[in-house]
């Protein structure tokens, strides 16, 4: 059908989609509870991995394959992403509300509340500049980051 690109499955851009999931290693740290954080990080991660392939092979094809076009706007991949797994509310912000509809959907519910703790800072500091005009989709991308950074860090 498409070629395939090295781009679509990166796994820079796939631990991205992951960070959430691995915010799973910080529950289990704060609450003492003793879980299996690679098993949980796993199915987190194929749900994601399966609609960022989806959202990275429409994207590409949109920009009619056009590689180097698709690398400078790759946070837009992310968007889309987010999008589609319920990250983003009708204006395409991250808010309180559709964080927890993402966890709803991937994380156990034991999970919840520190998980609004860990992207709480990222959601207050990039939903404001989250900007469907930015043809390179940065905030978004930034999001993501900040949510990586703020793990790493608790780690």
């Amino acid at each position: 059908m498409y070629p395939r690109t090295s781009l679509e499955f990166r796994p820079r851009n796939v631990l991205i989609f992951t960070i959430l999931a691995i915010s799973c290693l910080q529950i289990a740290m704060i609450s003492s509870q003793v879980i299996d954080c690679p098993r949980l990080i796993m199915r987190v991660a194929k749900g994601i991995i399966r609609v960022y392939g989806g959202c990275s092979k429409d994207f590409l094809i949109s920009l009619e394959q056009n590689l180097k076009e698709y690398q400078r706007r790759v946070d837009c991949v992310m968007r889309c992403t987010m999008e589609r797994i319920g990250l983003l509310n009708e204006f395409n912000k991250v808010t309180n509300d559709t964080v927890q509809v993402f966890f709803d959907k991937f994380l156990p519910e034991d999970y919840h509340e520190i998980g609004h703790i860990f992207v709480e800072g990222c959601t207050d500091e990039y939903a404001p500049l989250m900007d469907n005009e930015d043809d390179t989709c940065t905030a978004f991308g930034d999001f993501i980051r900040c949510v990586q950074n703020v793990i790493a860090e608790a780690c």
